[in-house]
């Protein structure tokens, strides 16, 4: 009976320190702060934790968009470089609220959107860090879509629709519009590799 007892306040020992040695490294909080809005801190550096720093990519020349220059110049997918007419001069980008260093061109969809919106025909969002463009198509006709995504892009820099097919980008339809599209890489119309459009 003695070793019970004994085992017993021995365990209630273990079990109150070890309360006691978590309970202290716990930040405290006082009633009615939310954890959840608390910062949350993340490693910075390599992530594989080799010590070495990032390099730089050289793809991000021209990262940062500067409204005193009358022309860009945008990297394409090959590593050619496209001179166009400076969007960020024009008034035609506008930065995406949700998601900040990229840039609406032309078409905006809001932060949050309610019964009764009308979604714009497509939207394209450029990525200055990368020269990306993710051209997504909202309405039927898919055709008519892109064509009017095409003709907007040909303007607002200034190239040939066959130029286009050298740009860094997409062109994608989210499920709610047609499902049969819904994971594919349309493409521009007139590049090798554009899926055709029956509607």
């Amino acid at each position: 009976m003695k070793k019970m007892i004994v085992a017993i306040v021995f365990l209630l020992v273990v079990l109150g320190a070890t309360f006691f040695f978590f309970q202290r490294d716990v930040p405290s909080q006082t009633p009615g702060s939310d954890v959840s809005q608390q910062p949350i801190e993340f490693p910075i550096g390599d992530p594989q934790g080799s010590g070495e720093e990032p390099v730089p990519s050289d793809t991000n020349d021209d990262v940062t968009p500067t409204e005193e220059e009358s022309a860009l110049t945008i990297q394409g997918k090959g590593g050619e470089k496209f001179v166009v007419p400076n969007f960020f001069q024009s008034g035609v980008a506008k930065e995406d609220v949700m998601n900040k260093g990229t840039y609406y061109l032309g078409n905006t969809l809001p932060a949050n959107i309610t019964p009764g919106f009308k979604m714009p025909s497509y939207t394209v969002t450029y990525y200055p860090s990368t020269h990306y463009f993710n051209v997504v198509l909202y309405t039927k006709p898919l055709r008519q879509a892109r064509n009017d995504a095409e003709t907007f892009l040909r303007k607002t820099l200034n190239m040939q629709l066959s130029d286009l097919c050298s740009l860094d980008y997409s062109v994608s339809v989210p499920a709610f519009v047609d499902k049969e599209y819904t994971s594919r890489d349309l493409r521009f119309s007139a590049c090798p590799s554009a899926t055709p459009l029956p509607y």
